[in-house]
């Protein structure tokens, strides 16, 4: 009689200590002790539940390191690509860290900082491209009028063109 209530004392200890392990994180630790509460009783079912869902959260724990890193990875692949100005991959490697991550704010704002960027240079490019068109224009009328004998008013659409591209040799000319 004393050796089985000295066995459903150390059974009873090493199931506390097991709980005390797994609550402070320390999963191996606690599998040890609910492996020795196992090898107490062995017909216990508690100890290999214990276990199998310690295991289980180890494996979690394992994959979320994975995938901390894994979004790591992406989001300074995505650093770097938008610092060399690649903004398309770096469109990609954020995406791909929002895919790990899923509603990661930094992520978001760095593809919309991206976004914003790649807007910002079509804008650019529209003007720079509308501002060869009326210097263009300018020059063709310019020539029309020159053509013509106009020379006063041809000379004001060079003049005109000039306010555009101050650096034209053929409209200075």
């Amino acid at each position: 009689i004393n050796m089985l209530e000295q066995a459903d004392k150390n059974y009873a200890a090493k199931i506390a200590e097991g709980e005390k392990f797994a609550s402070t994180k320390e999963f191996s630790k606690a599998i040890a002790s609910y492996e020795a509460a196992k090898i107490i009783k062995p017909s216990e079912s508690l100890p290999q539940t214990k276990i199998d869902e310690l295991r289980k959260l180890m494996s979690e724990q394992a994959s979320s390191q994975e995938k901390e890193q894994l979004y790591k990875d992406y989001m300074a692949k995505g650093a770097l690509s938008q610092n060399s100005r690649n903004y398309e991959q770096a469109i990609g490697h954020y995406q791909n860290a929002l895919g790990v991550k899923l509603d990661d704010q930094v992520a978001k704002d760095k593809l919309a900082e991206v976004k914003q960027l790649m807007d910002d240079l079509a804008n650019s490019a529209k003007s720079v491209q509308e501002k060869k068109d009326k210097f263009d224009a300018l020059i063709r009328e310019g020539d029309a009028l020159f053509r013509t004998s106009s020379y006063s008013d041809a000379a004001s659409k060079y003049t005109e063109a000039l306010t555009i591209d101050g650096t034209s040799k053929y409209a200075k000319k």
